[in-house]
């Protein structure tokens, strides 16, 4: 293995070491005797919470599905108390995850025990525990991890298996610190991005809620100010026009070029909108395809039916794929937040097995409620502004996520 890892720190010269794992920490398992929970010690409140596979998973501690044991229960067991500054490991079912039981976590959860599918590693003040966590978490330490891990329908880690693991570190503990520190800043980051775009897909839930009328209404919760008429149930072709897709023979390959328009497949509906795609229509295949301007609402309509986005530009779409092109009294951005809706209908019906095809007539007939165009530029342009922070937050957080995989790759032997 290579002495040096390809990117470090100014300052930093020296050839990194490698160590068991067991050299560096005392390997610990829980209690598994006679005074081990059943489920009737367990509370969903209490004094100690007793870890289950879901509260350690890849990313850290998650403490949402939480199962408690009273003081007296935790006094009576033996190994398996968390002390601050553990490391935990899970060693069944899903192996190798890892969380820290740092200041943070110690002083959100004073009195913790892991169960029996769990390792702990307490630190003998031989490494940086901020810097072994970052390394068990890497594909180095992942890598590891499954290499050891034994048995077909349900691996395990062993106690003596954790214990053998190579841990390559740098001999400087300060080198130690600046790259754990490094790492916890990024994955703060990751996490506060994830965060703030969980927020607001749920804002945007609730909003899609309170600004739609609901159940027969004719006027929605929240309105902005001035607006005051009731909306209208209008059929979907009554909005615009109404067109299914097509595709071009595909063994004709004058009919796709690399600088033709976007020719849209559901597999490329992933996103609120759509400006480009793999596979592009040439000028002869615009002439035996289905175009549609700028602004058209795309539906899938066979198979995964109710999936939407808005194409913002010139563009073509296959035979799956049903389309409005909202008329001029109609605005875009308004129909598409509120083309939930109307998918939820034909997914319904797809799933009572009514539907599994909905064709241009039946997408036609679609009922919606709409309010006059000033309204809906309103609610459009509200709406385009909540998607716009949600994709903003996510591309930040994969950005973060390729630099903290570059980082791993590269920063550590």
């Amino acid at each position: 293995w290579m002495s040096k890892p390809k990117i470090r720190f100014k300052g930093y010269e020296e050839d990194w070491e490698q160590r068991k794992l067991g050299d560096l920490v005392d390997v610990l398992d829980g209690d598994r005797g006679k005074n081990y929970p059943t489920s009737d010690d367990f509370d969903i409140s209490g004094h100690t919470i007793f870890l289950n596979a879901s509260n350690v998973t890849n990313n850290g501690f998650l403490f949402q599905d939480n199962q408690f044991i009273t003081e007296e229960k935790s006094n009576n067991m033996g190994n398996g108390k968390l002390e601050e500054d553990d490391i935990v490991i899970t060693s069944r079912g899903s192996l190798g995850h890892i969380a820290w039981y740092n200041a943070d976590i110690s002083s959100l959860m004073p009195y913790a025990r892991i169960n029996s599918g769990m390792l702990i590693l307490r630190n003998k003040k031989e490494i940086e525990t901020e810097y072994l966590y970052h390394f068990m978490k890497s594909d180095k330490g992942q890598s590891q991890i499954s290499f050891i891990s034994f048995g077909s329908a349900q691996p395990q880690l062993t106690k003596k298996g954790v214990e053998d693991l190579k841990v390559i570190l740098p001999t400087r503990r300060d080198e130690q610190t600046q790259l754990g520190h490094c790492f916890s800043s990024l994955d703060h980051l990751i996490t506060l991005h994830q965060r703030k775009c969980e927020e607001t897909k749920k804002l945007k839930k609730y909003m899609l809620q309170k600004m739609f009328p609901q159940n027969g209404q004719t006027v929605p919760e929240i309105r902005f100010a001035g607006f005051t008429e009731d909306w209208e149930q209008r059929k979907l072709g009554e909005l615009g026009e109404i067109m299914t897709g097509s595709t071009p023979s595909t063994s004709n390959s004058e009919y796709y070029s690399e600088d033709g328009i976007p020719w849209v497949t559901p597999t490329d509906i992933n996103s609120q909108t759509i400006s480009d795609t793999p596979r592009k229509l040439s000028e002869e295949g615009m002439k035996v395809g289905r175009v549609v301007p700028a602004n058209t609402i795309l539906c899938t309509c066979i198979a995964s039916i109710g999936k939407n986005t808005l194409l913002t530009v010139k563009g073509s779409f296959n035979q799956q794929i049903n389309c409005l092109t909202p008329n001029e009294y109609n605005d875009a951005y308004f129909l598409l937040t509120e083309s939930v809706f109307w998918s939820n209908i034909m997914k319904r019906m797809a799933a009572a097995g009514t539907m599994q095809i909905v064709n241009k007539t039946e997408f036609s007939e679609l009922t919606t409620m709409v309010p006059k165009l000033e309204e809906q530029k309103k609610i459009g342009q509200y709406f385009r502004a909540l998607d716009h922070l949600i994709t903003l937050h996510q591309k930040k957080c994969e950005e973060l996520q390729k630099i903290k995989k570059f980082m791993l790759q590269n920063m550590f032997v």
